[in-house]
């Protein structure tokens, strides 16, 4: 079983140091010093953004931890098909894209468990920021006694979206971006019609612009239902245990993460814009790296019809624009006014 699988992984990859990582050196000295004076602690989280190589720090750093507890740990298997039973690589799952409920109370029960050939358990919760709260509140449980010789790692690029009186107990560890750390991934359809909007905005009238701006609302809203109905359909079987209260409260829990994503879509349509004013100034500089590359000539026509606006006024309509967003003003509102201004 590989970690390709969509089902709970029992993964390691090949042993390697932290000599082989790349980037993050203040991690390393730390984690490094952690091992060395036998200080790790039950629970750490690795935050940082997309990219940063926080699971290969953590993957490595439970493989020196397991093997200095035990006197038998050998990792088996490639890069290509890790194993090993007693680390535990858990990842977001079919389509809700969430941890789901019944993947963390089997990582809760192994935990439990004796190890299977190292002198104790190590858990990798990778986006852990996508747990429900309900599987956040039986991993708390766990945390408040953990068992003897148990190393529990999230790995977040959101870490406040993490249960507080979780993050409360961890060990921060948080990561720089790499220089080659990737940049948001946007759903293809928004990024094309964002795209073409922009770089034609100047010749857009109102109607046009509205058009736009509700085609960008209607996509993200059917994403959005479709990550409800994905996520009611994942908790469908375990709902039918709980009680009318738990059930509402998983009700919540569920309008709570499809706002969050809605947000998230939001965000990275921001992002996105910043990316097109900026790719705009370094055309202008001569700098070869844009995040538009694949649109480089539009880009370049852009540039030579005058599109550009000073990144300090972009800037602070961003930040008006998010705080709206925040606020539950109607994206689409929000946008034209943006638009208009830019």
């Amino acid at each position: 079983m590989g970690c390709n699988s969509a089902s709970l992984r029992l993964c390691v990859s090949a042993f390697s140091s932290f000599d082989t990582l790349v980037g993050n050196e203040p991690i390393k000295k730390r984690l490094t010093n952690l091992l060395s004076t036998n200080r790790v602690p039950h629970l750490l989280l690795f935050a940082g953004p997309e990219g940063a190589g926080k699971r290969l720090f953590a993957t490595a750093f439970a493989q020196e931890w397991l093997h200095q507890i035990s006197e038998h740990f050998s990792p088996q298997g490639t890069l290509e098909d890790p194993f090993h039973p007693d680390l535990q690589l858990l990842r977001p799952e079919g389509k809700t894209g969430m941890l789901s409920i019944q993947s963390v109370r089997n990582v809760i029960e192994n935990l439990h468990l004796s190890p299977y050939e190292a002198g104790g358990r190590a858990v990798i919760i990778d986006d852990a920021e996508r747990m429900l709260p309900t599987s956040a509140n039986a991993l708390l449980k766990v945390l408040e006694e953990p068992p003897k010789n148990t190393l529990i790692i999230l790995v977040s690029s959101r870490p406040e979206k993490i249960l507080s009186t979780i993050r409360s107990r961890s060990q921060l560890m948080r990561f720089r971006p790499r220089s080659d750390a990737m940049s948001p991934s946007l759903d293809p359809e928004l990024e094309k019609l964002m795209f073409d909007l922009l770089i034609d905005l100047k010749h857009k009238n109102f109607a046009d612009l509205a058009t736009s701006c509700q085609e960008i609302q209607k996509i993200i809203d059917t994403r959005c239902e479709g990550k409800e109905a994905a996520l009611k359909e994942d908790i469908a079987q375990v709902s039918k245990e709980m009680s009318a209260s738990a059930k509402e409260l998983l009700e919540n829990e569920i309008a709570g993460i499809v706002t969050l994503f809605r947000l998230n879509d939001t965000e990275k349509l921001l992002w996105m814009i910043s990316a097109f004013y900026r790719d705009l100034v370094a055309i202008g500089a001569n700098n070869p790296t844009l995040y538009f590359s694949h649109r480089k000539e539009a880009m370049i026509e852009g540039y030579n019809q005058g599109r550009g606006v000073a990144l300090d006024r972009v800037d602070k309509l961003l930040k008006w624009a998010k705080q709206a967003i925040e606020r539950y003003q109607p994206l689409q509102n929000v946008l034209e006014t943006l638009f208009l201004q830019l």
